[in-house]
């Protein structure tokens, strides 16, 4: 090979490792402009209720990033003393936490429930079940839906709840909106992998040149991990067997899914872009004993010390025996509810 042929090559090179990095920014800044735009327009909404009783609303919220419907349900207790958000996890949608929701109504806490882009209800033809635009796109969906909850429901403190991914999703939240909340309840906490960062930067490339509602071959070689963590989400034979079943279940991320997992993991310990406007801030997070994604008790022991490191010095950290990753759907979550509520309580 020639010099010139050498120097082209290295140039092409370097040009597919940069591009897609750049076109990942460029979608930030798409990000950023809708939402500063929604908040100089006056942050309005337009949220539309599809049905509404004295007890349970539905609707769907125009996302302020796209106009994506974001399906959301809220279960309003009789005489409401708190808020709670919830964000659920991987795979999943809204329906999986609507007993956990009416256990907290009965217990005085006004719940609201959303399904995450590309999961359940929030989808159409251009965002597809499975694919995510971005996390940031995620992340200004919940935040514009916690400023719609608390202007339905003003004057109540807010827990903010999240699930394995919405445990992600939540983290990366307080990053800019820790004083938007009261409490932060985490279960099924997701550790820091320390190949994110690596796995995102090369999963980007792919997306890049194949399109994010694709699946490419790093997504694909997922897949049997994927297939393997559904046996070890519970012990409850029941749960397993009608969470495989469910038509809504998002089976396998397209690229732009897994883009989105991995980047809201490979930000965990980006100190840098923790505002931390709110330090007093009581977080509970809480987990089962055999579930392998918390990284054991070197993982929790991590997790604490981001928290601690950061100025969140309100931690409580509690783990389940023989319990696995999803904590309201175990054969003991009597106990889980018995914890959350009571910090609810505090």
């Amino acid at each position: 090979m020639g010099r010139k042929n050498k120097q082209w090559l290295k140039g092409a090179l370097a040009a597919g490792a940069v591009l897609p990095q750049l076109a990942r920014r460029m979608d930030k800044v798409r990000t950023d402009k809708a939402y500063y735009r929604w908040i100089e327009e006056g942050m309005n909404d337009d949220a539309l209720l599809l049905s509404a009783s004295d007890h349970r609303e539905e609707g769907v919220y125009p996302s302020v990033v796209d106009g994506l419907p974001l399906a959301f349900t809220i279960i309003k207790a009789e005489d409401p003393k708190g808020l709670v958000q919830i964000i659920h996890g991987a795979q999943e949608h809204r329906g999986y936490y609507l007993d956990f929701a009416a256990a907290l109504a009965k217990e005085g806490y006004t719940v609201f429930l959303s399904d995450n882009r590309g999961h359940g209800d929030s989808v159409s033809a251009d965002h597809p079940r499975a694919y995510i635009s971005s996390i940031d796109d995620l992340l200004v969906d919940q935040y514009s839906l916690t400023v719609y909850f608390k202007r339905r429901f003003p004057g109540l403190p807010l827990a903010l709840f999240g699930h394995s991914f919405g445990s992600l999703i939540a983290r990366n939240y307080i990053m800019d909106h820790d004083d938007m909340i009261d409490k932060l309840i985490l279960t099924g906490v997701v550790c820091y992998p320390p190949s994110a960062k690596i796995g995102l930067a090369i999963g980007n490339i792919e997306r890049f040149f194949t399109n994010g509602k694709r699946r490419g071959a790093l997504v694909t070689m997922m897949d049997s991990k994927t297939k393997a963590a559904l046996d070890t989400i519970s012990n409850s034979p029941e749960f397993l067997d009608s969470f495989k079943e469910d038509e809504k279940l998002v089976t396998h991320y397209l690229n732009g899914g897994a883009m989105a997992i991995w980047e809201a993991a490979s930000r965990l310990k980006d100190t840098w872009r923790y505002k931390v406007k709110n330090p007093s801030l009581k977080v509970l997070v809480l987990n089962g004993s055999e579930d392998p994604l918390t990284g054991g008790v070197e993982g929790l022991t991590d997790t604490a010390n981001t928290f601690y490191n950061l100025g969140y010095r309100d931690y409580e950290n509690r783990v389940f025996p023989l319990m696995k990753h999803d904590l309201l759907h175990e054969e003991a979550t009597e106990y889980v509810m018995k914890d959350i509520i009571g910090f609810l309580e505090k």
